[in-house]
C-alpha cells in the first residue's frame, strides 16, 4: 500500500500504520476463532491432543510423554471432543503456571464406550483441601475443567499431593 503514496511521507506513515493494524487484527481474529474451536480438532481428537501436547512441551521446555490410542471418533460427539481438548489445555497450562514439573505424561485412550484422558505431572502438587478453601481465582482452572466434564456427562478426578505432583483423570 505504501508504494501508492508516492513521496508523501505523512501518507506513507499513515498507510504503514493502517497496514500494520490490519495485519494485527487478522492475527487476533484468527486466534479468537482458534480459541472458539481449535482447527486441530478437524483432524480428530487423537491428532489434536498429540499435536497440542508436543507443541506445549516445546514452548514450555517441559519433557512430555504422549500416548494416544486410536479411538472411535465417529461415535464421540463434537462437544465431548472439544471438552476433552480444553481440559487437556487447562491441565497442561496449570502445570506450566503452577506445577514446576520437569516431566508430564498424557494418555488418551478408549475402553469400551468411554474415552479416557489422563494428565500426570511430577511437579509440586497441592493440598486439595486448602485449595478448595483458598481464593476463588486460584480454583478457576479446576472449576472450569469440572464444568467441561459435566457438560458432556463425564467424570473428572483430580489427585494431588504436595511435593508429589498432580494427576487429572477424565472419563467421557
Amino acid at each position: 500500500c505504501t508504494e501508492h503514496a508516492g513521496d508523501d511521507e505523512t501518507l506513507q506513515q499513515h498507510l504503514a500504520k493502517a497496514e500494520s493494524t490490519a495485519t494485527q487484527l487478522d492475527a487476533d481474529i484468527e486466534f479468537l476463532a482458534w480459541e472458539l474451536r481449535p482447527w486441530e480438532l478437524d483432524k480428530g481428537l487423537v491428532t489434536a491432543i498429540d499435536t497440542y501436547a508436543r507443541e506445549w512441551s516445546n514452548h514450555f521446555r517441559i519433557a512430555i510423554d504422549v500416548h494416544v490410542s486410536p479411538i472411535d471418533e465417529g461415535r464421540l460427539p463434537a462437544q465431548a471432543a472439544l471438552s476433552l481438548y480444553r481440559i487437556a489445555q487447562e491441565a497442561l497450562n496449570n502445570v506450566a503456571k503452577h506445577g514446576q514439573a520437569t516431566r508430564v505424561g498424557v494418555i488418551l485412550e478408549q475402553r469400551e464406550e468411554r474415552v479416557g484422558l489422563v494428565i500426570e505431572d511430577n511437579g509440586r502438587g497441592f493440598d486439595a483441601i486448602r485449595m478448595h478453601a483458598g481464593p476463588r481465582d486460584q480454583r478457576l482452572g479446576l472449576a472450569g475443567m469440572r464444568e467441561r466434564a459435566d457438560l458432556v456427562s463425564g467424570t473428572i478426578d483430580i489427585e494431588s499431593v504436595p511435593g508429589r505432583g498432580t494427576t487429572v483423570i477424565v472419563q467421557v
